[in-house]
């Protein structure tokens, strides 16, 4: 029951008993000593079920605080926990660290903001930490990192694919080079004597020879990675145990 209802029970049961006082003085006045008796008798009758309805609407007041206070309660250690959870990151939540697969979306671009590469809304790239499966530049600034987590690294040549050998420029005659191909920076794939796959560019065209260089195309670069990690896994067991024994 409400307390406006309390209250109301308190306010009839007072009015109510005044009445009543009002007409026992009457009463012993104007008749005799008996019709007093009868009149108490009746007060004491008639205040019974205020006094009750009185002592249940305290009652019902206590329960419904009761509930009310253990509701509030409830709820203030709901919030909490639910404060806890978010402070308090979980012990399995994995970083980026040595033999974990780590996923990566990337875009690399040059100092003058070319963009050389990227695969944003494709497939990510996908290695091992602490395998040299990457540039060791980028490799280090991504350690620690969380999914979700993005980072802008700068590369610069000693940690990314080196600085230019002048050494590895080689000058062959034009007719050994596709026409379709004599264009300065077009990229050229071969096989060494040994049978290895051999990457080159296209560096300078001459009169009768063409200029190729075997540094990778991005040797003495500075590079700008925009970077986020979208994936962390575990190693299994059974491919940790082969590395090592390899």
């Amino acid at each position: 029951m409400k307390l406006c209802a309390v209250k109301k029970w308190i306010a009839t049961g007072s009015i109510f008993c005044a009445l009543l006082g009002t007409t026992v003085v009457y009463a012993e006045s104007h008749h005799e000593h008996e019709a007093t008796n009868a009149a108490k008798a009746h007060l004491e009758e008639a205040a019974q079920p205020a006094a009750d309805a009185h002592k249940e609407a305290a009652t019902t007041m206590e329960t419904e605080i009761g509930k009310a206070i253990a509701a509030t309660e409830s709820e203030s250690h709901k919030k909490n926990d639910e404060t806890t959870k978010l402070e308090t990151p979980g012990d399995n939540e994995l970083t980026v660290s040595s033999d974990k697969i780590i996923s990566i979306e990337y875009t690399l671009m040059l100092e003058d903001k070319s963009v050389q590469d990227s695969n944003v809304g494709k497939d990510p790239l996908n290695f091992v930490y602490g395998s040299n499966d990457i540039i060791p530049g980028l490799e280090t600034a991504l350690a620690g990192m969380k999914v979700g987590e993005s980072k802008h690294v700068v590369v610069t040549s000693d940690h990314g694919y080196g600085s230019i050998d002048p050494e590895k420029y080689r000058e062959i005659s034009k007719d050994k080079v596709p026409p379709d191909a004599l264009k300065v920076g077009t990229p050229l794939q071969g096989q060494n004597a040994s049978g290895k796959v051999v990457q080159a560019w296209v560096a300078e065209i001459k009169e009768d020879t063409v200029i190729l260089n075997f540094n990778h195309r991005l040797a003495g670069q500075t590079l700008y990675f925009d970077v986020t990690v979208v994936g962390i896994k575990e190693m299994e067991k059974s491919a940790k145990a082969t590395d090592v024994s390899e």
